[in-house]
């Protein structure tokens, strides 16, 4: 399924509870029909126009309450984070493959965004439950290619964890009991911070498979993500050890989790 058609069907309906029953229509006349696997597209999310595409982004963004997005107008930084995207992907398909087939299954396009224009916090990579599929990367030079290989195996974590968790809610907690994030500067509900201990643990994986297949001596920024992102999840798990109130599958996604990296 396309991340358009997820939009399209979520804004539809949204059209729909408010008895706006002609916009809804002009939404699902625009859905995709194609059911053939959908290739990989890296493309900057620019300002010039504002097909469906970017209109449907900027209504589910402000929709959802998400951080905000600066626009990738230049068109000499989208090629050359490109590029180090596609290493990134290459580097993942070799070394981490069970990682980059879920890449192929779950991410057909990668928007390429900017810091926002008036300096106000903004997203450095993201998915959305609503756009399932398409994932936002925040692009600068400064930028390395494990750095975009991290925020792979972080927005893929999400997509495949947003799977079960359409068909099961994994945490039983109240959604206004917050607690501290290691990956945000501020308070998250329990599910934010289960989706941090499975995206955490997923990008431990990956940089530990990387590490393990590459050939000759690995980076050594492979090694510090590494490290770093352990830590991160040891922290992670002992506040939802303590605090979470998980159902089976929560439980089920937690012990794996402390059994591969020795969680106690």
């Amino acid at each position: 399924m396309s991340w358009q058609n997820c939009a399209i069907h979520y804004i539809a309906g949204k059209y729909a509870e408010d008895d706006e029953h002609a916009d809804a229509v002009t939404y699902l006349n625009q859905l995709m029909r194609k059911r053939t696997p959908l290739p990989l597209t890296i493309s900057p999310l620019t300002s010039a126009g504002h097909l469906l595409a970017e209109t449907m982004i900027l209504k589910i963004i402000r929709d959802d309450k998400q951080l905000g997005f600066g626009y990738c107008d230049d068109p000499v930084l989208a090629a050359a984070e490109t590029e180090k995207i596609t290493q990134a992907l290459s580097v993942i398909h070799r070394c981490a493959p069970e990682t980059g087939n879920e890449i192929d299954r779950f991410i057909h396009q990668i928007y390429l965004t900017q810091e926002t224009a008036d300096g106000s916090r903004f997203m450095r990579s993201g998915t959305n439950f609503y756009m399932w599929g398409m994932m936002f990367a925040y692009v600068h030079p400064s930028h390395s290619v494990a750095y975009y290989i991290d925020i792979l195996a972080h927005e893929c974590g999400h997509t495949a964890l947003n799977i079960l968790n359409a068909g099961d809610p994994l945490v039983l907690n109240p959604a206004d009991e917050v607690f501290a994030a290691p990956l945000r500067d501020d308070d998250r509900p329990m599910i934010g911070i289960f989706h941090a201990l499975f995206v955490l643990s997923r990008i431990c994986y990956v940089f530990s498979e990387i590490i393990r297949n590459s050939d000759g001596i690995p980076e050594p920024e492979y090694y510090d993500r590494l490290s770093s992102n352990l830590e991160k999840l040891r922290n992670t798990a002992d506040i939802v050890r303590q605090h979470a109130i998980l159902t089976e599958t929560g439980k089920n996604i937690f012990t794996a989790i402390c059994q591969r990296w020795n969680l106690s």
